[in-house]
């Protein structure tokens, strides 16, 4: 089977040979240090490598704000970011500091929204490079198409990874300021909701005009903190249940699968994602959640990606006591996809990671 074929007979609950394997994100200084110990540059050769059955593509969901380097050192960076924000990211270990957001008022808002559109900037929305990155020049249609083209050859699930309404919404207003909307601004809040989520059914009804046609819409959207929810279930059924259940209408409608990741312990709303549409719930943050307990509850209405505790993997046998307990209650009857419950710290070593990978598939092969 290749990877497409496996992700997509897991999430259908069909027989398939192992369970597929999605991939993880490393912090900048695990990937240096990996780099340094053997790691291939190429994200091609590391999917190889690591023997992953899904590969991504990104969505610029900014409104392409000129990026400038403000300052830098050996140790910090100091960006106008192309989503409007100004931001200290530190070279050396995970981190960043928001230090001015780009809305202001609603003044602000109504002005810099005509942004979000899908040609602004004369540049594709589409890359394979993630929109993490600055001052990357981001490929026509055309080309992006090509890159489409690529990664369909390599017989990979294909997702989009974009983020989602209350991502966008935090990095225009700000973290407190955008708290405090959710009660004070919600007239502003909603149209910024409904705005975005038009804008990302265009970005994507373009690319699939243009022959981008990926498997599945991986939308990042962190509403969960340690123990409970950011803000109650009902200001999220008001304020983004609707959004949610539109895109999800419309991925239905073009055959894309649909991935959220929320961080956090969200236990309380999976019945709500359940009700929206969504297909495969993602991180699991391990702290919080328990795919065994999930499998038992959801298991027939969910797919599972993630839920191993990237926070031990540098422990051998809590990992191997961790996948041993986890993957065989995960795989049964299909709907788990691998993968860590968020991107990989600093502590674990590239050799670690691979063995974490070996014993996977080893325990996530069906007899």
């Amino acid at each position: 089977m290749n990877g497409r074929e496996r992700v997509k007979g897991a999430m259908g609950h069909r027989p398939i040979d192992r369970i597929p394997f999605y991939c993880d994100e490393l912090f900048v200084d695990t990937e240096s240090r990996w780099l340094k110990d053997g790691l291939p540059k190429s994200r091609t050769a590391q999917e190889d490598l690591f023997g992953y059955d899904c590969t991504d593509l990104f969505i610029d969901s900014s409104m392409r704000f000129e990026e400038r380097l403000i300052k830098e050192n050996d140790e910090t960076m100091t960006v106008a970011d192309k989503y409007g924000f100004v931001a200290t990211r530190n070279k050396l270990i995970p981190g960043i500091h928001y230090n001015e957001h780009p809305i202001k008022n609603i003044d602000d808002w109504q002005r810099y929204k005509e942004r979000l559109h899908v040609d602004f900037g004369q540049r594709s929305r589409i890359h394979e490079v993630s929109y993490f990155k600055p001052f990357e020049v981001w490929p026509t249609w055309r080309e992006a198409t090509e890159i489409f083209a690529r990664k369909q050859d390599t017989g990979r699930y294909i997702t989009v990874r974009v983020y989602g309404p209350w991502e966008i919404i935090w990095r225009l207003r700000g973290y407190e300021n955008a708290l405090m909307d959710l009660c004070l601004n919600k007239e502003m809040i909603e149209d910024i909701i409904e705005v975005y989520t038009t804008f990302l059914m265009e970005v994507i009804k373009k690319g699939l005009d243009n022959g981008i046609h990926p498997d599945g819409v991986f939308l990042l959207d962190d509403l969960g903190g340690n123990n409970a929810l950011l803000f109650s279930p009902e200001v999220i059924r008001e304020l983004f249940y609707p959004a949610y259940k539109r895109l999800g209408e419309f991925l239905t409608i073009h055959n894309i699968d649909f991935f959220l990741h929320s961080c956090g312990d969200i236990k309380s709303i999976i019945p709500m994602y359940i009700e929206i549409g969504i297909d495969v719930l993602n991180p699991l943050q391990a702290t919080e959640m328990d795919i065994v307990d999930l499998k038992k509850e959801y298991g027939d209405k969910l797919s599972f990606c993630g839920n191993i505790n990237s926070r031990i993997m540098h422990d051998k046998k809590a990992i191997v006591d961790e996948i041993t307990r986890k993957i065989p209650a995960a795989m049964v009857n299909g709907g788990y996809i691998f993968s860590s419950d968020h991107s990989i710290p600093t502590g674990v070593s590239f050799e670690d990671y691979m063995f974490i990978l070996q014993e996977a598939r080893k325990l996530g092969t069906y007899k």
